[in-house]
């Protein structure tokens, strides 16, 4: 399973691909919306981990809101945040999600993965 990972944080982009390759995943990363978007183009995964508060307009919601104007079906996405969920925005996304509230563990990691792909 391919993952893109889109923190502005390097040292979060760094555990979170460890964390999946310990479950044999594969990681791409992203430190931005943008960055973000044109790694999802071309690389296609197959499970979505973002940041939600990142610095600036270029964070993991305006992330989302250009991926489902794609029109094309997306792959599971975990919302990884050090604030409060914003239930609003999270309803508004009509597709499988979990939310993980930073700071995290491998065993809440792979629990928030597994709920959101049934793997």
């Amino acid at each position: 399973m391919k993952v893109l990972i889109l923190d502005d944080e390097e040292d979060i982009r760094e555990l979170m691909s460890f964390f999946l390759m310990k479950m044999g995943m594969t990681a791409v990363e992203a430190k931005n919306g943008t960055e973000g978007y044109a790694v999802f183009i071309k690389e296609k995964p197959d499970l979505i981990l973002t940041d939600i508060n990142m610095p600036g307009g270029d964070n993991g919601w305006t992330f989302l809101e250009r991926l489902q104007g794609l029109g094309e079906e997306l792959p599971p996405i975990v919302l990884m945040s050090g604030y409060e969920k914003n239930i609003e925005k999270l309803d508004s996304i009509n597709h499988p999600v979990e939310y993980l509230e930073k700071p995290f563990s491998y065993e809440k990691v792979v629990s928030a993965i597994k709920k959101v792909t049934g793997i």
